[in-house]
């Protein structure tokens, strides 16, 4: 080996014979170069294309990811400390593995060679070297039906590599059929068959150019999701459910698929046997946001769909002229002061007019609800007060938000809400009066199709953020619309909070209740009264003290990066050391007391102490019982040479307290 030094070289392991030597690896030398000075150190006889460079992958990184062959355009991952292991070149071994796959005669062979085969498949340079002439001998090997399970298992392995590398895009129709009969078979099969059968069906319907809806139905993989004992399974069993409507998505057919996905049956499964499990992978929760990403999906056709434009709130109307007149009654009766002029009020309405009214019905109303109106005038007065406060009320129109565009989402939800929070409905229509009831319904909607859900956007490949509410939604309390109505209730609590009065102020308020929305949702609740739990935390002081905190944090890596600051702090780094030291060393001199232990009852000594401390000239540890300090105190230290001290052991490592125990 080259012993030149520089940015090229590095330090490496290398495997020979299962002794592992040192070596200096030149990375600007060719791997047959190196091949050929490593068999001529070792005594082997070199051939081109006989031997090669493998990665030993230990198990924290067992990735079928990872490459096991050193290429020229793999080689950039060996670092110093990389081990690599002198192997028979890709085409030498697939020689050596074809042999053995084609006589058969031993099981032992044979069972060796798809074993190697299952585990190298997954390397692209062996692949191109195995395929065109090893896969028909592999095709003819697993249509025996005398193969073991490990046989079997391993020749599924390897399919499913060849499938992800790109050389498989079809199987034909006896070998689906062989799978699905696994899958369906009521006898007891091996885990990781399963697995590998619901793995292999997964990614062949990538790479089908078309496929039926009946390809595999929802009702032969619900069994699977019920194998609480094995949660591969389970995730394995989603991800195919999801391989499916994806795959249809692009054909335009998954509309069925996407409805039995729905189903409140299939939703209840997911979540009793899946979800509420204690321990979820990080495979399973992206399969999980996977699969709610697409049932969500079914929500576009509402929000996209606008309501009849004779389609309107009656009950809307009517509180909002309701609202007016009474304003415009009462704004007669208000006088203002004007400079120094006295502010007075008119006499104040007679008794009968205070009482409550009666409760009105909207008949004609396609929600058919019910408004209260004002308990007492006193509250018509303040609100009265505080709309003059606020905005230009004569300017606005009543007309413009009743004739606001709505899609078929927005007023299934405001029905919703109306209908199973009537309190809050009321408090709300009553609030949102000047700042548009319905145009702020329909920003609510808008915002969480799109940037709280993110509906209509593909799923994400790295998320694992999945909400059990939308599994635990039901026919009653449907997910899309209680989420709004608590949206809605949180949305006129921040605005309160941050004394929001204008329109103008709704996008601050909005970036509050983003914030708010997401944290509540990413607790992942069970329920909706939780989620309405953990919103009624998350103030609007909380989010502002969170920011304050995250700019603090982003300003310190900031400033920590900046050159004058690197430069600042190494140039202190000498002066800090020592002032650490003197500090130390000096509260070593003023000492201090430590109790004294009774090693056999395992507990300290009353009223005893030891005094510890290190003398003037640093040379020695003087100690001593129950010290005082005065003049008085003629008693002798005992001295320990610091030159003879060993070691130091703190707390358990102690002796005394490993002889208590």
């Amino acid at each position: 080996m080259q012993s030149d030094v520089g940015d090229s070289v590095v330090s490496i392991a290398i495997e020979i014979s299962h002794n592992a030597q040192l070596f200096k690896l030149n990375q600007n030398e060719p791997l047959e170069d190196i091949i050929k000075n490593i068999c001529d150190e070792n005594g082997f006889e070199y051939a081109r294309n006989k031997y090669s460079l493998q990665f030993v992958h230990r198990h924290h990184e067992n990735d079928s990811n990872l490459p096991h062959y050193v290429t020229e355009e793999n080689r950039y991952r060996i670092k110093n400390g990389s081990e690599l292991k002198l192997f028979h070149s890709a085409s030498e071994f697939v020689n050596i593995l074809q042999t053995k796959l084609s006589t058969r005669i031993d099981k032992k062979e044979l069972s060796w060679a798809l074993s190697k085969l299952s585990v190298f498949s997954s390397d692209a340079t062996f692949a191109s070297e195995f395929f065109f002439t090893g896969y028909p001998l592999l095709r003819s090997v697993i249509e025996e039906s005398s193969l073991t399970t490990n046989l079997f298992n391993n020749c599924l392995r390897t399919f499913l590599n060849f499938i992800k590398l790109g050389y498989i895009t079809e199987l034909d129709e006896p070998f689906l059929i062989r799978l699905k009969n696994i899958l369906n078979s009521e006898q007891v099969i091996d885990e990781h068959i399963i697995e590998n059968s619901l793995q292999l069906l997964d990614a062949i319907i990538y790479t089908m150019n078309d496929i039926s809806p009946n390809f595999i139905t929802i009702n032969e993989l619900i069994p699977h999701i019920w194998n609480r004992d094995s949660p591969a399974i389970q995730g394995y069993a989603i991800a195919l459910i999801n391989g499916l409507a994806l795959k249809l998505s692009e054909m335009e057919q998954e509309g069925d698929l996407l409805d039995q996905m729905n189903s409140l049956l299939l939703r209840e499964n997911i979540l009793k046997n899946v979800i509420s499990s204690e321990k979820k992978s990080s495979f399973m929760s992206h399969n999980l946001y996977v699969y709610q990403t697409l049932i969500l999906s079914l929500e576009l056709t509402r929000f996209n769909k606008l309501v009849s434009e004779n389609t309107h709130f009656p009950d809307i109307e009517l509180n909002y002229h309701y609202k007016r007149n009474k304003f415009k009654s009462f704004s007669d009766k208000i006088t203002f002061k004007v400079g120094n002029e006295e502010q007075g009020v008119k006499c104040p309405p007679k008794r009968a007019d205070r009482e409550r009214s009666k409760t009105v019905v909207l008949k004609g109303s396609s929600s058919n609800l019910l408004m209260t109106q004002f308990d007492s005038m006193k509250s018509l007065l303040d609100s009265s007060l505080s709309l003059l406060q606020k905005d230009d009320f004569s300017n606005y129109d009543v007309g413009e938000d009743l004739n606001i565009s709505l899609n078929q989402m927005t007023h299934d939800c405001i029905i919703y809400f109306a209908h199973n929070y009537r309190n809050e409905y009321r408090k709300t229509l009553v609030n949102e009066f000047h700042l548009r009831f319905l145009k702020t319904c329909c920003q609510v909607t808008d915002f969480l199709v799109k940037d709280i859900l993110k509906i209509g956007q593909p799923p994400s490949e790295d998320e694992t953020l999945y909400y059990p509410l939308v599994f635990s939604a039901t026919v009653d309390a449907p997910f899309f619309e209680e989420l709004f109505s608590c949206a809605m209730i949180l949305l006129a609590k921040t605005r309160k909070e941050m004394n929001a009065k204008t329109e103008a102020d709704l996008e601050k308020v909005f970036q509050v209740f983003k914030r708010q929305l997401n944290e509540g949702l990413a607790s992942q609740p069970h329920s909706f009264n939780q989620l309405s739990s953990k919103l009624s935390s998350l103030t609007y002081s909380v989010v502002s003290g969170q920011w304050q905190e995250e700019r603090c944090e982003k300003e310190k890596e900031t400033f920590a990066k900046l050159p004058s600051i690197k430069q600042l702090r190494e140039s202190l780094i000498n002066e800090t050391l020592e002032l650490i030291k003197t500090q130390r060393i000096n509260y070593l001199i003023k000492g201090t007391q430590f109790p004294m232990w009774n090693a056999q009852r395992s507990q300290r000594i009353k009223n005893k102490m030891w005094f510890v401390s290190l003398t003037e000239n640093k040379r020695f540890i003087q100690y001593q019982e129950n010290f005082k300090n005065d003049s008085e105190n003629t008693q002798p230290f005992n001295l320990i040479a610091v030159s003879q001290i060993d070691s130091l052991v703190t707390g358990k490592k102690c002796p005394h307290i490993k002889e208590s125990k």
